[in-house]
């Protein structure tokens, strides 16, 4: 369990919130035993990561926010400190930090996350793992608990609408404890979620994506979602578009051909045959999640 070991990384923090998601074991009791601030969201709230850091926001004290989720750790490269890293890059337009994360699995194998950006630079977006200048994380509407997944891609989109950015620290690591199913199994539940999990988490993409349309900071969101996915999208729409040209039929196939070629060789450049099935499941949720999305009050005690 995260919160039942020592916490000697944390001991820079001022104060350290735990928001409990209506937990069944020890959490709250070994938290408050650490002397940390616990809030309890109510079972008949808006459970989620998001609704966990909104309402962590709302009550913390300090002018920096480091967030977490339950299963990371945090590593800071030798001699540096949260304070180097604030003093070095929170200035001008910049108001976060994100990290790297090395994704630490139950076999015991590790995968570090591939980053695009070099340190400073400013962030394509940034996880769970996230410190945030609590002024202007409240300015643009904090957290948006309806928002169940990619809310990190949603939040940014609102912060990148108000001339607002993030930048990559590479001497900021995070290490995340998780599972690894099967590719099989991943890809499975992208098209047709059959575990609680999978469905509750389904079409993520669009509910963030009608939040964002809400905030007015659509462009900013499906900029910065991933740009296979948004090809995908174009190639679809160039698809359909080309079914009712007056052309031989074999033009038209041979168009739509060269389309998916052209899509194949973009994702495979960048990324692998397992992100090309992605994309249309993707592109897929960004649709039905647009739909799914509602707002639900977030209900919690301190």
């Amino acid at each position: 369990n995260y919160v039942n070991r020592p916490h000697d990384e944390l001991s820079f923090a001022k104060e350290i919130i735990y928001v409990d998601s209506n937990s069944q074991d020890n959490s709250i009791v070994i938290a408050k035993q650490l002397n940390w601030k616990v809030i309890s969201l109510s079972s008949n709230s808006r459970l989620s990561a998001a609704a966990g850091r909104n309402v962590g926001a709302k009550h913390a004290n300090g002018d920096y926010i480091l967030f977490m989720d339950c299963d990371m750790v945090l590593n800071l490269e030798k001699s540096i400190t949260i304070s180097d890293l604030i003093n070095k890059h929170i200035k001008g337009p910049t108001v976060g930090i994100g990290g790297l994360t090395l994704d630490i699995f139950d076999n015991g194998d590790e995968r570090l996350r591939l980053k695009r950006n070099n340190d400073g630079e400013k962030s394509d977006t940034f996880g769970g793992f996230v410190l945030l200048q609590k002024k202007a994380l409240l300015e643009i509407g904090n957290w948006n608990p309806n928002v169940i997944a990619n809310e990190e891609n949603e939040l940014y989109a609102r912060l990148l609408k108000n001339n607002y950015n993030v930048v990559l620290s590479r001497q900021m690591l995070n290490q995340h404890y998780t599972d690894n199913p099967k590719l099989s199994i991943q890809l499975l539940n992208l098209y047709l979620p059959l575990t609680s999990k999978a469905k509750k988490f389904y079409g993520a993409p669009g509910m963030g994506l009608k939040s964002a349309v809400k905030h007015g900071s659509a462009y900013q969101y499906l900029y910065y979602f991933n740009s296979e996915t948004i090809l995908s999208f174009i190639v679809f729409l160039l698809a359909i578009a080309t079914l009712f040209l007056k052309i031989a039929l074999g033009y038209k196939l041979l168009i739509i051909l060269l389309m998916l070629g052209f899509l194949v060789f973009w994702t495979l450049k960048k990324r692998s045959i397992f992100f090309l099935l992605l994309c249309p499941s993707y592109f897929m949720q960004l649709i039905i999640g647009y739909f799914k999305y509602q707002d639900k009050e977030v209900i919690y005690k301190v």
